[in-house]
């Protein structure tokens, strides 16, 4: 589907979905339960476009009704809905492209809009190789070391089946990390880098999990 979409072509305006812990990364799918007055509109307005995109960006700080947001989100296309019998929207977002916020503003609609920057990440319209020396078992240990720490067990199927690309994003955005880990992650350029974060960051919170039960 998203072969098919020219970064050229993206809007300059998309409405706007803060969110703290809930990163979207490209190619990546992101089930949402929209159930607030303002963003079922959001949703039903986003439907009503030739491309149904939500931008999902982090809040960094909240100070009443104001937030700050992080400056670098990602947009997701509506490539699943279903509005329920009490209003809400279940959706699943596809992950398009990263994006910079530009200028984020209230207008006439009850959410957020804002103008954003594809430019800086081109590479997202397509699936990145596998790292060079990429160790698929080392790696892979890891993370289920770091998901059997929180009683649960992982089969690694992406590895084989779909790449490297597709079993470090998903692992960024499920892993339980912190929301400013999360946003270092997706703020990473391109994926060898964000493997080597990836695999730091686990092995930090095991690492500081396991300090914690021996104190």
């Amino acid at each position: 589907m998203l072969a098919m979409l020219d970064l050229t072509k993206l809007p300059e305006t998309i409405p706007i979905f803060p969110l703290s812990g809930a990163t979207l990364f490209p190619h990546c799918l992101l089930p949402l339960n929209i159930f607030e007055p303002r963003y079922v509109a959001m949703v039903s307005d986003a439907l009503e476009q030739e491309l149904s995109l939500i931008g999902m960006v982090q809040p960094e700080s909240r100070s009443g009704d104001e937030i700050e947001l992080y400056g670098v989100g990602c947009a997701g296309l509506v490539s699943g809905c279903r509005k329920t019998d009490d209003g809400r929207f279940e959706i699943i977002l596809l992950g398009v492209s990263r994006f910079r916020l530009q200028t984020v503003a209230k207008s006439a609609a009850p959410y957020l809009m804002a103008t954003v920057d594809w430019s800086d990440f081109s590479q997202d319209m397509r699936v990145e190789d596998d790292p060079p020396e990429f160790d698929h078992e080392g790696f892979g240990k890891i993370v289920k070391e770091f998901f059997a720490s929180r009683g649960i067990s992982v089969k690694l199927n992406p590895v084989e089946g779909r790449g490297v690309f597709f079993l470090v994003n998903e692992i960024s955005m499920s892993a339980d990390l912190a929301p400013e880990e999360k946003q270092a992650l997706l703020e990473i350029p391109h994926l060898q880098e964000r493997c080597r974060a990836l695999e730091f960051l686990l092995r930090m919170d095991m690492s500081c999990g396991k300090e914690m039960t021996t104190q």
